[in-house]
């Protein structure tokens, strides 16, 4: 089937029901909805309407607090960044047991500091409050609730896994890979940008100051070294219905960026059905990565959100809203050999290649 065929036939699906997460790969640290040990970090909107609720069960062992109000565990580390990666305000919460919460980062960052969008990191704390990681013993689920009733959606996002009890090293051998939503690579596609449909994407980076050396998230207080590096954008490679690949463009993030697709190309207003894809990595024909690209991988991942409003305001101003996150894999295996297109024109297949 080609590209932009089975856009085509899901298009009309997709204007009105909210989509569910992206499949799984076989590439990457941990499943997000699975086990969630040494640490989360969760998406979240907030103010002008928004607001995020955060949920996190404690399935294996107590977080927190058990029923009879004593302290029995370390309490979970929530730390706060707004959407330029800047470290803002850590909390404590706690879940006992087979018990569960909902907070809302609007309850926890000062007023002053608090951001329209922003990254949370959920790990132990120490006695000093720095993150330290959740031991397999104490994995939690985590998963975030973006909520707006004035435009009349709830959308589930996805937290992503610093690791989980299945995707430990053994003994022997490297570390078993499951699944990350973190990738070198996405694509989508989206209808014409006129009214009624608005389509906006919105990138999650984790900067160098929430994970990896020197971090909220360092190797050096116990979390895993990343087998990636973060990443401030990437190129694009815009089609139009009939699979011609129109314009390449440049795209950015910083910790967690929305980008209206006109913003990209004004061809997004101009052509009835497109299709997109996204790189960390420049295109070069035929041309494979430089060693610095296979060994430490640039990745992101991302959030279509799809509105489609065809009722008069006074009636109905929301519409339709459709909001998943956006299908991804290696940037490598999204080009075959001989490919003519834009883009990576060498196939790397290699096992745990983001």
């Amino acid at each position: 089937m080609s590209k932009i065929t089975g856009v085509l036939l899901s298009v009309g699906v997709m204007l009105w029901l909210t989509a569910g997460p992206a499949g799984a790969a076989n590439n990457g640290t941990a499943d997000p909805q699975g086990l969630i040990a040494s640490a989360a970090i969760q998406p979240f909107w907030d103010q002008a309407g928004n607001f995020t609720l955060i949920e996190v069960t404690s399935p294996i062992n107590d977080n927190g607090l058990n029923l009879a109000g004593a302290l029995v565990s370390p309490t979970l580390h929530v730390v706060y960044f707004n959407n330029n990666c800047v470290r803002l305000v850590s909390r404590p919460q706690r879940v006992s047991y087979k018990g569960a919460i909902m907070f809302l980062p609007q309850d926890d960052i000062p007023v002053p500091d608090q951001p329209l969008a922003g990254l949370a990191t959920i790990a132990h704390a120490n006695a000093g409050q720095l993150s330290v990681p959740i031991p397999n013993e104490y994995a939690i689920h985590v998963r975030g609730h973006w909520i707006n009733f004035g435009a009349d959606f709830a959308r589930v996002v996805d937290p992503i896994a610093v690791n989980s009890p299945q995707s430990d090293a053994g003994v022997v051998g490297p570390v078993q890979q499951t699944y990350s939503p973190l990738r070198s690579a996405a694509s989508f596609g989206a209808p014409i940008q006129i009214p009624p449909f608005n389509t906006l994407i919105h990138f999650i980076c984790p900067s160098s100051a929430v994970i990896g050396v020197g971090s909220e998230l360092s190797p050096a207080l116990g979390f895993p070294v990343p087998n990636f590096s973060v990443t401030t954008g990437g190129f694009g490679v815009l089609y139009d219905f009939q699979e011609n690949p129109l314009v390449d463009f440049l795209w950015f993030c910083n910790c967690n960026s929305m980008f209206a697709l006109e913003s990209f190309s004004p061809l997004y207003s101009l052509i009835l059905l497109t299709y997109t894809e996204l790189f960390t990595y420049q295109p070069t024909l035929f041309a494979p990565p430089v060693p610095a690209q296979v060994l430490v991988p640039a990745v992101f991942t991302a959030y279509r959100e799809l509105v489609v409003d065809l009722s008069p305001p006074w009636l109905d101003p929301s519409g339709g809203d459709s909001f998943a996150r956006l299908a991804n894999g290696s940037a490598y295996n999204y080009r075959v050999n001989g490919s003519t297109t834009f883009g990576l024109g060498a196939p790397f297949f290699t096992p745990g290649l983001r």
